[in-house]
């Protein structure tokens, strides 16, 4: 994982290629809730995958 954007805001993570596709939403869920637990904010989740 790493941050970019101007302020830091964008999360990149980088899984394995051959991560299941499941595994990775259920992944990018638990970053979401986290991310939505410290923030007290609606996160926007993005795939490009």
């Amino acid at each position: 994982m790493e941050t970019s954007g101007p302020e830091g805001e964008v999360i990149k993570t980088m899984p394995a290629l051959t991560i299941d596709p499941g595994e990775l939403q259920k992944g990018l869920g638990i970053l979401a809730e986290a991310a939505e637990s410290v923030t007290g904010g609606r996160i926007a989740v993005k795939s490009i995958a």
